[in-house]
């Protein structure tokens, strides 16, 4: 019996590294794209796109066919898209920061849909990963809202009948809080109630339930809030 197969398109940060380990655990043969060096996963197979692709067209061409090809994928799955900070007080930094979170939100997120049109599996599953914060105005961090409604449009569309998804497969969206990773925990207040915040490997746990069937798939196009009080965690369907 082969193993399940997976995507994971950006694994440096926290939530792309708990991916990573979490599929490996449940058993699935990984590919990964980074746009820097990672060290190799148990043999898994690791590609490195360069920082040079801030396009789709350049980052797409940067992975070799053959891990472009049809029906390669029980599930791919986005995690990029680190939070970046600005407003338009400071022009420089703002135009920065669009262009980052552009880079790593939206030209990751749209590959990863790019590669699904063709190497996702009948009844595949494709996972993006927006923010909660993005479904309200972002004066403090304009460029990350920008971007992640960008991804939250994306899944809902990638939803719609005529989006090219394979058959029978489903594009989802989660829309975490504030994720409980080091980073976050360094910045937060001392009286921060981290119960209220999202454990790291919610969404990659999701993933494979829905994948294996043990929890009833949602529909395609399906955009979640990931929400976490006193220490429980639910997905809340927009």
């Amino acid at each position: 019996m082969t193993s399940p197969t997976v995507l994971i398109i950006g694994c440096q940060g926290a939530l792309g590294k708990a991916c990573v380990e979490t599929f490996q655990t449940a058993g699935y043969d990984i590919t990964q794209v980074s746009r820097a060096e990672t060290a190799s996963v148990d043999g898994k197979h690791i590609i490195v796109a360069s920082a040079a692709t801030n396009s789709v067209e350049a980052m797409l061409e940067a992975i070799p066919a053959a891990f472009r090809e049809k029906d390669l994928y029980d599930v791919i799955i986005c995690p990029a898209g680190g939070w970046v900070g600005g407003s338009v007080a400071d022009p420089v930094a703002f135009a920065k920061g669009v262009d980052a979170s552009v880079s790593q939100s939206i030209v990751s997120s749209a590959v990863a849909a790019a590669i699904a049109g063709s190497s996702l599996k009948a009844n595949g599953i494709l996972a993006l990963v927006g923010s909660a914060g993005a479904l309200g105005p972002t004066a403090g961090f304009m460029g990350y809202g920008l971007a992640k409604a960008a991804v939250h449009h994306l899944v809902t569309s990638l939803g719609q009948a005529d989006s090219g998804m394979p058959a029978d497969s489903i594009a989802v969206g989660f829309l975490p809080n504030t994720l409980d990773t080091p980073s976050n925990r360094s910045w937060a207040a001392a009286d921060t109630d981290f119960s209220s915040w999202n454990p790291i490997t919610v969404i990659p746990e999701a993933v494979i339930a829905w994948a294996k069937g043990t929890e009833e798939r949602p529909a395609s196009g399906a955009i979640f809030n990931v929400k976490t009080v006193a220490g429980k965690t639910s997905f809340v369907k927009l």
